[in-house]
């Protein structure tokens, strides 16, 4: 497994561990919900990313998380109640397709050096 997919997994296993302890700002049940769903979604974007590291997989799992930070940027800009929490979720989206970025572009096929310049060896 590569080392995203590890972080992302452990993360994921966070969120579906009992909220009060990782996540003291979700109190309520429907709260805790939205946390293990998820915590059940960075899981299986691990494992489908562990398991097909190409730069195209990798490419959409980007495109996920900056959904994700999206959403939670919108419910940031309109909910008092869970701003602190949807902003630091969205930095950690954030974060994860930054990550996934860089993995996407090394696991990209390359030409070689000569043939990246116009040069034929």
């Amino acid at each position: 497994m590569n080392k995203l997919a590890t972080v992302r997994a452990g993360y994921g296993l966070l969120q579906l561990s009992p909220p009060a302890r990782a996540f003291t700002q979700l109190r309520n049940a429907p709260g805790r919900r939205v946390v293990r769903i998820l915590g059940g979604r960075h899981l299986a974007q691990a494992a489908v990313c562990a398991a097909e590291p190409t730069a195209a997989v990798m490419t959409v799992g980007v495109e996920v998380d900056l959904l994700h930070a999206a959403s939670m940027l919108a419910l940031a800009a309109t909910s008092r109640r869970y701003r602190r929490a949807a902003l630091t979720d969205a930095g950690i989206s954030m974060a994860f397709a930054a990550a996934g970025g860089i993995a996407a572009h090394r696991n990209a096929p390359h030409p070689p050096v000569g043939q990246r310049h116009g040069l034929n060896p």
